[in-house]
C-alpha cells in the first residue's frame, strides 16, 4: 500500500505541468494635446435699424491639456479680405472673445482685425486641462452707407495648440 501511494505520488508529480510566471510593464505616454471645433457653421452678421451695427456670434468647442510645468496653449484665428469689392473690409471688425472654465479670454470686446494675421482668441497655462468646454468670438462692424449691396464673406481659420 505504501509502494502504490508513492508510485501515485510520483506519477502525479510526472504528470503535473510547470507555470512559470511572467511580467511585464505598461506605460501611457499622455502628451499635451488640443482639439478645436466651430459649432456655428456660417455666422451672420445682421442689423437690426437702418444703417445700425452690425453683430454676430460664432462659437466653438475646445479640450486641451498643457504640460503641469512649463505648458502653455493657444486659441488663434486668421482670415483673409472679404472676396468681394464695393464693400466692408475685414479690418472694419473689431471682436470679442468669451471662454469656458478653462482658458483666458482675449481682452476687450473691440479688438481690431487685421488680414491675414494671427489674432489672439484665448490663452491657456501651464497644467490646463478641459473637455468639451464652450467658447466663442462676437464680431461688430459699423456699418457705412457706401458700401455696394451684396453679401460678402470671408473665410475664418480657427487654430488651436498646446505644449
Amino acid at each position: 500500500m505504501k509502494k502504490t501511494l508513492i508510485l501515485f505520488a510520483v506519477a502525479i508529480v510526472l504528470m503535473s505541468t510547470a507555470a512559470v510566471a511572467q511580467t511585464t510593464t505598461l506605460s501611457v505616454g499622455v502628451a499635451a494635446q488640443a482639439s478645436i471645433s466651430v459649432t456655428t457653421g456660417t455666422t451672420s452678421m445682421t442689423n437690426s435699424t437702418a444703417f445700425g451695427n452690425y453683430s454676430g456670434t460664432t462659437n466653438f468647442t475646445y479640450s486641451v491639456r498643457t504640460t503641469n510645468t512649463t505648458g502653455s496653449g493657444a486659441i488663434t484665428m486668421s482670415m483673409p479680405d472679404f472676396s468681394q469689392a464695393g464693400g466692408p473690409s475685414v479690418t472694419g471688425l473689431t471682436y470679442g472673445c468669451g471662454m469656458g472654465a478653462t482658458g483666458t479670454a482675449c481682452s476687450g470686446t473691440t479688438n481690431a482685425v487685421s488680414i491675414s494675421s494671427s489674432l489672439p482668441v484665448a490663452t491657456f497655462a501651464a497644467g490646463a486641462h478641459a473637455t468639451g468646454q464652450s467658447g466663442s468670438v462676437t464680431w461688430a462692424l459699423t456699418d457705412n452707407p457706401s458700401w455696394s449691396v451684396g453679401t460678402y464673406t470671408t473665410t475664418v481659420t480657427y487654430t488651436i495648440s498646446a505644449s
